[in-house]
């Protein structure tokens, strides 16, 4: 039997259709209530926490189609036209893609100065299709991790769904090829490769949650599981079984879908991603596309009103996001019914717009569905112009006007100077600049010197004297990155030899401190690296910093500190057994967001009173009770008497919510080389 013999009748009637029939609305039902989840999670997160898996159930309708239209035309043609089929795919995603972002990249001149570079690094990534790419490298870069949610960021899911169309038809090219060639037939070759595709996608989903669940939730490899099982629906012919003959279980099966899909929109919590949180949402909307119009839900979603909606859900998926983030209001706190009424007419009325001036004109255009290739030209002309908008935020954010050299004029720019000696701060510009304070991250972090938060692997960087002494070692956390920059131009000038040796939200302690809520054997392992790599360095004196803010299992909040305390009180001691001398930096206050993201906003709250924090910052609390180490405190360089401001002595203090600027580090360089050399001296005194 050949491969097209082996093919299912019902199969063969995929997507035969019009676009106005039963078979056709009902799908486009679910799209609307997978885009209304979405919608609605970014809205109103409290009513929906869950609401995310509406793109789960985008994925799972792209892959009953387009397996479906694929495996049609196999068994039409005996092969799979690649070009044929991604041009179509081209018509359809492109040109609406390429419109949001030309309108994003043009009007951005208008947007506060903090998206200029989230919208410049994304639009080509978005544009090219591989922004969720671009995210999961950002969700495993430190500093990248926290960042405020961009314009662009929910085109992710576009870059997924491209790739699968890319990936797609080679796999029907070799079960096509593999049938011919076999005998086996095509429908059972195609079955067990997408079991195969699905088993072992959702095996990585499991293992990449529990892992990393931010890079997890972006990653291509993670996600095609999803589109696997609506490939087995369309292949399996469940749905056209179904249609033809309903079984009596059928509506208890559509409304178990509908109960699957609102236990996962119920129960699921975007903070805490559990592995497999997405299998019961695809196995809701595998059960709604079987059964089709032949049940009660099934009549719902096709019911002409809620199929408009899912005919331009794209266009509101592309457009609701935009809009939110240029509507007045916090997208973290939600928005009043009012708001979000507003924001879903505005977007609906963007995405029908767009339908009717971009999607159908170059969609159905008779010139390009004829010309396979010219259809493409113009989806890649349009893609790089939608890239290159990039340029006029890029121009924006870039440092048009010197400000790094103008930092540097302490008479303008005083910074921790104006705290700590007094200076006089003249009337000048604030530096650095909005669209750069939020990544004004320390030249050790940009030189690689600090380990991945996913890797032990121990990373060390070396300034100043490479023979010079003291040789002080700089450890710890990126609270201890913070201050890298003042250490290092100390040691510069006095002719030091400066290590920098850090790693991402881990403290140099003796105890497993736990990340994201697993325990981070990663930053245990860095531990041990560290000290065996400090008992190989022999320096004089070891810098310790970190943030005051960790958890361990078993251990409730209250505890937390008072087991930080003995954890480093133990490991302080190894160091001083060592012959190592000890200098500890209290950790910095915090503040409700960026010195940026308060002036843009202009949160009064951004101004605060300074913390009575001091007591709970373990540090503190250890060198309270270690005589032989020596403290630096330098809260008095960055808050005020009686407040801590984002701007002090016109430099920006705070990148984000709990680290300085490398700009504002700088200022506190005199204030570190006092403090530092009385440090010295009282830890070598203390041995």
């Amino acid at each position: 039997m050949t491969g097209r013999e082996a093919v299912d009748p019902g199969i063969l009637s995929i997507g035969r259709s019009s676009r106005t029939s039963a078979l056709a609305l009902d799908i486009q039902g679910l799209r609307a209530v997978a885009v209304f989840l979405v919608v609605l999670f970014h809205l109103w997160p409290a009513l929906a926490p869950g609401g995310f898996v509406g793109v789960d159930l985008f994925f799972v309708i792209s892959g009953y189609l387009i397996i479906g239209n694929l495996l049609r035309a196999a068994d039409r043609d005996g092969r799979v036209a690649f070009i044929p089929f991604l041009a179509a795919r081209v018509r359809r995603i492109v040109p609406a893609v390429a419109a949001v972002l030309i309108v994003i990249g043009l009007a951005s001149p208008l947007f506060p100065a903090t998206e200029w570079w989230p919208v410049a690094e994304e639009l080509p990534p978005s544009a090219l299709f591989y922004e969720n790419w671009f995210l999961a490298a950002r969700a495993v870069d430190y500093w990248g991790r926290d960042a405020d949610p961009s314009i662009l960021q929910h085109f992710w899911s576009l870059g997924v769904e491209f790739q699968f169309y890319l990936a797609a038809p080679f796999l029907l090219m070799g079960a096509t090829w593999l049938a011919r060639r076999s005998g086996i037939p095509l429908v059972r070759l195609v079955i067990v490769l997408l079991l195969a595709v699905a088993v072992a996608s959702f095996a990585i989903s499991l293992i990449e949650t529990a892992h990393d669940p931010r890079r997890a939730y972006f990653a291509t490899e993670a996600r095609a599981w999803e589109f696997a099982i609506g490939g087995l629906v369309a292949v399996l012919g469940l749905r056209e079984r179904v249609l033809s003959r309903p079984p009596s279980w059928l509506s208890a099966a559509s409304l178990g879908g509908i109960v699957l899909i609102a236990v996962a929109v119920l129960a699921l919590n975007s903070e805490r991603l559990v592995p497999g949180y997405a299998l019961l949402a695809c196995a809701g909307a595998a059960l709604l596309i079987t059964g089709g119009a032949a049940t009660v839900v099934g009549r719902v979603l096709a019911l002409r009103p809620v199929a408009w909606v899912g005919g331009i859900s794209y266009g509101i998926y592309l457009w609701h996001w935009p809009v939110i983030i240029v509507w007045p209001g916090d997208v973290s706190d939600g928005y009043g019914a009012l708001d979000g009424i507003a924001i879903i007419v505005a977007s609906v009325g963007l995405a029908a717009v767009t339908r009717w001036l971009v999607e159908d004109p170059i969609r159905f255009s008779p010139s390009l569905r004829s010309r396979p290739l010219r259809s493409i030209g113009v989806g890649l002309v349009l893609a790089g112009a939608a890239a290159a908008t990039a340029i006029v935020p890029y121009r924006l954010a870039a440092d048009r006007d010197g400000e790094i050299e103008r930092l540097a004029d302490r008479r303008l720019y005083p910074g921790a100077l104006a705290l700590t000696d007094g200076v006089v701060v003249p009337d000048a510009d604030r530096l650095p600049s909005l669209s750069r304070s939020e990544r004004d991250w320390p030249e050790p972090y940009l030189r690689g010197c600090q380990a991945d938060i996913n890797d032990a692997a121990l990373r060390t960087c070396t300034y100043g004297d490479p023979e010079g002494r003291p040789h002080v070692v700089l450890i710890g956390d990126s609270h201890a990155t913070q201050f890298a920059a003042p250490i290092i131009a100390t040691a510069q000038q006095n002719g030091w030899r400066y290590t920098h040796m850090t790693m991402g939200s881990c403290p140099f302690a003796d105890a497993e401190v736990l990340f994201e809520g697993r325990p981070y054997t990663q930053c245990t392992a860095w531990n041990a690296a560290a000290l065996d790599e400090l008992g190989r360095l022999a320096p004089d004196f070891v810098v310790v910093a970190q943030s005051r803010s960790y958890a361990f299992a078993d251990v409730p909040r209250s505890g937390a500190r008072d087991v930080m305390r003995d954890a480093l009180l133990r490991r302080w001691d190894r160091l001083i057994e060592m012959g190592i001398g000890v200098i500890a930096i209290a950790d910095t206050p915090s503040m409700p967001q960026s010195s940026a993201g308060c002036l843009v906003s202009g949160d009064a709250s951004c101004i605060v009173d300074r913390p009575a924090t001091a007591r709970q910052d373990p540090v503190l609390m250890a060198a309270a009770l270690e005589p032989r180490v020596a403290l630096v405190d330098v809260t008095d360089a960055i808050c005020g008497p009686s407040t801590c401001d984002p701007v002090v002595g016109n430099v920006l203090v705070w990148m984000d919510s709990n680290h300085l600027t490398n700009s504002y580090a700088l200022t506190m360089t005199d204030l570190f080389g006092r403090e530092l050399e009385r440090a010295m001296r009282e830890a070598v005194a203390g041995e």
